[in-house]
C-alpha cells in the first residue's frame, strides 16, 4: 500500500509476563451471583502506558489509566477479560490485529480499582 508504512514489532518487546483472567459467575443461592476471575494463562507481553484522564464518580476525582499491552496471538481474549501485570488489574476493553498479520494481538485496557471496576461498569 503507497503511502502506508507497516507497524514493526520485535519479539524482544515481548519481555513483561502477565496472567489472563476470566470471569467465573457463581449462583449465591439468592437469585443473584458471585463473580470471581479464573486464570486462564500466563503471557508474554509488552505493557505499553497510553493516557491517564481524570474523572468523577460519586462526588468523588479518580484517575483513569488507559493501557495498551500486546500479545501473541491467541483465539479466546476478548473484551471483558482482565489481564494482571504486576498485580495491577487491566479489564481488556478492545481487542485488535495491530499489525494486521495474525501474529499480534493489542489488548486496549483500562486499569480497574476493585472489583467494582471489573464487572462491566463504566469506570
Amino acid at each position: 500500500m503507497a503511502g502506508r508504512q507497516a507497524m514493526r514489532l520485535d519479539p524482544a518487546w515481548f519481555c513483561d509476563r502477565v496472567r489472563l483472567e476470566t470471569a467465573l459467575d457463581t449462583p449465591d443461592g439468592q437469585g443473584g451471583v458471585t463473580r470471581s476471575f479464573v486464570t486462564v494463562t500466563s503471557l508474554w507481553a509488552h505493557v505499553e502506558p497510553l493516557s491517564v484522564s481524570s474523572q468523577e464518580r460519586q462526588a468523588q476525582r479518580r484517575q483513569i489509566g488507559r493501557t495498551r499491552i500486546l500479545i501473541r496471538h491467541r483465539g479466546d481474549v476478548v473484551p471483558g477479560q482482565r489481564l494482571v501485570w504486576r498485580e495491577r488489574v487491566f479489564r481488556i476493553e478492545t481487542v485488535s490485529d495491530p499489525d494486521m498479520t495474525g501474529r499480534y494481538l493489542g489488548c486496549d485496557c483500562v486499569e480497574g480499582e476493585g472489583e467494582a471496576d471489573m464487572q462491566g461498569g463504566t469506570p
